[in-house]
Order: C-alpha cells, then structure tokens, then sequence
C-alpha cells in the first residue's frame, strides 16, 4: 500500500500536468517491513524503523516529500494524493490527519480520499490547500 522511490525512479514525463500520488490507507496497519516496498527506503525518509508501522503524519511527509512522493514532478504540475480503502471512520480519521500533514508540508494541492472497490456508492473526500 505504499512504497518511496529508488533513485531511477519515478519516470514522469516533463509534459506532466497533473501528478496523483497513490497510497492505500491500510500502509498504517502493521509494520513498515510488512507494508512497505522498499521499506529501508521508507524507513530512512520517515526516521521510523522497519519494526514500527508509519503514524498518519509520516505517511503525509512520506507522500508529500519531494523524495518520497512528489519525487521527479515538474515544477508547474498540480500535486494531488489519493488515499485509498478508507472505507471506515478510523480511517477517515487517519485521512484527515495525513492530508493536513501533507497539504501543510509541500507544493501538495489536494488530498482525495475514499475506496476504490466500492464504485459508486463509496463516500469521498477531499482537502484544499
């Protein structure tokens, strides 16, 4: 549900208008080493170790960071994050705090968050700068 960037990575082309960052919600739920792709990456843009899961604002920071998330986007694309299966009040609660954390920290637009699965009847929600 969530990963940080090698250094060959991401490929986005400069023609790039619109950059959506894309993380699943359950990235808190356990351990970076068990959610995580590259999790010494992770690790070492959050500060958390490997053994610990992501809080709600290092998930922010992460998908914020111009390292993590934002990493290659052009200076004048719009900067979006799309938190995926928040399906509970839980998790809008964590939503809320990442997408403060992250409009707060960055060139970050809007923060979108909701349950891809549920189609139409799922409930968005989004957060401005």
């Amino acid at each position: 549900p969530v990963k940080a960037p090698a250094e060959h990575e991401p490929v986005v082309s400069p023609e790039t208008s619109v950059l959506v960052t894309v993380a699943g919600i359950d990235a808190l739920s356990a351990s970076i080493s068990q959610m995580a792709h590259r999790p010494e990456r992770v690790s070492a843009l959050t500060g958390i170790s490997t053994e610990l899961p992501l809080t709600p604002e290092a998930l922010g920071r992460l998908l914020a960071s111009e390292e993590g998330g934002g990493k290659a986007a052009p200076p004048y694309a719009r900067r979006l994050i799309l938190l995926n299966k928040v399906e509970s009040a839980a998790h809008l609660l964590d939503a809320e705090v990442i997408a403060r954390t992250a409009l707060e920290e960055s060139g970050v637009e809007r923060v979108l968050a909701g349950s891809l699965m549920r189609g139409a009847e799922a409930a968005w929600h989004a957060w401005t700068r």
